[in-house]
C-alpha cells in the first residue's frame, strides 16, 4: 500500500527534484532533504506529515529561489 502525499507536498517535491537536476548544488539540496532523520509527525488531514520535511523542503526551495 503506498502512503497518499497531499499535493502541496507533492509539488515541492518535484520542484525539488527538478531544481537538484537543474543545479550544480543539487545534490546539497537532496542531502537537506535526506537529512531530517526521523521525527515525530504531525497528522493532518489523516495523513502523517513529518514537520522537519516540510521545513528542510521549505528551505531547500528558499535557497532555489535565491540562487536562481
Amino acid at each position: 500500500m503506498t502512503p497518499e502525499v497531499s499535493d502541496d507536498l507533492h509539488s515541492a517535491a518535484v520542484t525539488v527534484e527538478a531544481a537538484c537536476e537543474n543545479t550544480p548544488d543539487g545534490t546539497e539540496v537532496l542531502f537537506a532533504i535526506e537529512s531530517v532523520g526521523e521525527q515525530t509527525a504531525a497528522v493532518q488531514g489523516g495523513k502523517a506529515v513529518p514537520p522537519a520535511m516540510i521545513q528542510q523542503l521549505n528551505a531547500a526551495l528558499n535557497k532555489i529561489k535565491k540562487e536562481g
